[in-house]
């Protein structure tokens, strides 16, 4: 009967590919020198007639050695080894999905007829969607936050880069956001006074929102208090979305009065 650790190792073999027997029988040779299918069966509860089907398998696989002798001896590779192989075995998968999902995706020139909006949410940060919309535009960002916790290190990165690359930058914060811009000299800061910016009490608060390339747009909202919460948010695109008009207007205007106060 294995332990809470041979079980622990066990799930995480199987996530990363092996079935069951296996997996079993992997991590049972890890804990002794070498094995026999009686000895692995009664480490990893595998029965015996499934233990020489799953370390023929193994062995095929390049993470098992096998002595042939009367009865055959089991043997798992060096640990450094067998984790390079998983590591390759995954990354491979992984290049396999990236191109069989590629050959799915519609193709990007065909033009969108049919904008629409979508929403996604997070148990931790959407960091990542917000970057990777502003490492992807062109020629503007416009950024909203609605509280300072929506300022990370990611998004300064990606601002930084998209900066380097001559994309025009601007972002707009609330009076009461404090935000350290000083190492980000290309990028215009706007106080907004506009009040739907504003907490409305419990139901919810705008988080963050950007609108690249004014086509573009990712509106975050979040409940509790600041850095507490879920937050989620909605994705538009095309430049005759409805939701990405009104943003687009609303934000165009307030950019155009703060130069106009300057």
């Amino acid at each position: 009967m294995g332990t809470a650790e041979h079980d622990r190792a066990v799930e995480l073999l199987k996530e990363l590919g092996m079935k069951t027997y296996q997996a079993e029988c992997f991590a049972a040779l890890n804990t002794i020198p070498s094995g026999t299918a009686r000895e692995i069966s009664e480490v990893a509860d595998v029965p015996r007639t499934r233990v020489y089907d799953a370390t023929e398998a193994l062995a095929e696989q390049g993470f098992v050695e096998v002595q042939h002798t009367n009865p055959q001896r089991f043997r798992a590779i060096p640990l450094s080894e067998a984790v390079r192989n998983l590591r390759e075995q995954y990354e491979l998968r992984i290049e396999r999905l990236h191109e069989t999902l590629a050959d799915l995706e519609p193709d990007a020139n065909e033009p969108d007829d049919h904008p629409e909006v979508w929403t996604l949410s997070s148990d931790g940060s959407l960091d990542a969607r917000i970057s990777a919309t502003i490492l992807a535009a062109e020629h503007e960002v416009v950024l909203v936050l609605g509280s300072s916790d929506g300022w990370t290190v990611e998004l300064a990165d990606a601002i930084e880069t998209v900066v380097d690359r001559g994309v025009d930058v601007h972002v707009v914060t609330l009076p009461s956001v404090t935000l350290d811009l000083d190492g980000f000299d290309a990028v215009e800061t706007v106080r907004s006074e506009l009040p739907w910016l504003e907490s409305q009490g419990d139901d919810g608060r705008i988080g963050r929102l950007l609108l690249a390339d004014r086509d573009s747009l990712l509106l975050t909202t979040c409940t509790g208090a600041d850095g507490e919460g879920t937050e989620r948010a909605i994705v538009a695109e095309g430049a005759s979305n409805g939701a990405v008009v009104l943003c687009r207007r609303l934000l165009l205007e307030e950019l155009a009065d703060s130069q106009l106060a300057e």
